[in-house]
């Protein structure tokens, strides 16, 4: 039995392309709407004109930080704070998760967090932060970063020491520890609160999460995601979004084929790839946001499909899963 095909993807020019039907919009950040330090070219405008039309435009991100962290970075880049309705991150996700009582994982934990970033703060969560010598019986792992890890201690970690910045190679040989440090008995489960491998920064690829996630996995050691493309963080949205909303009136965009395009078609919703993103180099793309200008400015006016070469795109495309196969595709997000 051959497995199922997907349809082709429709190429866009403009966002005014997309169809009115969507009562909603999941918008991803990184890739998509900047490039980690400024806007991207046309999205301020685009997600204006998105607004325009009606639709509630909610942010869906596998940031590890909180939600409204997420709200306020858009407007420091320039976006109108107005024409979001929302924000749900995977690190909202996880901290609601872990503030449940019983939520079963223990209070233990060995956290890996962001270091020259700044910490990811564990304020109002009842857990007792272990140091790595400890990491043989912590009740799990809570990744919040790839940089380093937080300082040992209980309550208020605003009153412990930052983050030790650690490698990734000494993240992975910890990690590989952690998965073996009880045999024959199970390891520690691992909760990542960021489940993207890489993401875009100023036009370069930086390791997330994700890819810790990945190696402990491949150690053996038990990993629950808590962002895209898990079906939790998409019935968060949906209920930020209110009753009465179905799925299939949403439109999910974003830039990764394994998280943002197989989450909505996991969920059930249409999905927009902006080609610019994370595979921006199998594509042809810029995705610096600099280099975005320079690159736009060099193509014919006005804008037309297809803007991502088709060529390039069934390359990408193909021997992949229906569920990462996008309803349509643009280059940039743009009017």
């Amino acid at each position: 039995m051959h497995p199922p095909t997907a349809r082709p993807p429709l190429q866009l020019a403009s966002v005014s392309d997309l169809p009115r039907r969507y009562a909603a919009i999941l918008l991803d950040q990184f890739g998509c709407l900047h490039d980690g330090r400024e806007a991207l070219p046309g999205t301020i405008d685009a997600v204006a004109a998105l607004a325009s039309t009606g639709a509630r435009l909610v942010i869906l991100s596998n940031s590890s930080r909180r939600a409204d962290g997420a709200l306020d970075r858009l407007g420091r880049l320039g976006f109108e704070r107005a024409c979001f309705a929302g924000a749900v991150t995977s690190g909202e996700v996880a901290h609601t998760t872990l503030a449940q009582p019983g939520h079963g994982y223990g209070r233990r934990c060995l956290h890996i967090t962001w270091a020259a970033r700044g910490g990811v703060s564990l304020e109002g969560l009842d857990l007792t932060v272990c140091g790595e010598e400890d990491v043989d019986s912590v009740d799990f792992i809570l990744v919040h970063g790839t940089e380093g890890v937080g300082a040992a201690g209980e309550g208020d970690d605003s009153a412990r020491p930052g983050p030790t910045p650690r490698s990734l190679d000494e993240l992975k040989a910890l990690l590989q520890r952690a998965a073996a440090a009880r045999s024959p008995h199970p390891p520690p489960p691992l909760l990542c609160a960021n489940p993207d491998l890489v993401t875009v920064d100023g036009g370069a690829l930086v390791t997330m999460p994700g890819t810790l996630a990945a190696w402990y996995e491949a150690a053996g050691g038990p990993v629950v995601r808590l962002g895209k493309p898990a079906a939790p963080i998409y019935a968060a949205a949906l209920a930020a979004l209110g009753s009465g909303l179905r799925a299939a009136d949403v439109l999910a965009v974003g830039d990764s084929l394994e998280h943002d395009i197989a989450g909505a078609a996991a969920a059930g919703m249409d999905s927009l790839f902006i080609g610019s993103g994370i595979d921006g180099g199998a594509l042809g793309l810029p995705s610096g946001a600099g280099e975005a200008v320079a690159y736009l400015g060099a193509r014919p006016a006005p804008r037309a499909a297809p803007t991502v070469d088709p060529a390039l795109l069934e390359k990408l495309l193909k021997g992949r899963p229906p569920g990462q196969v996008p309803t349509f595709v643009m280059d940039y997000l743009m009017v």
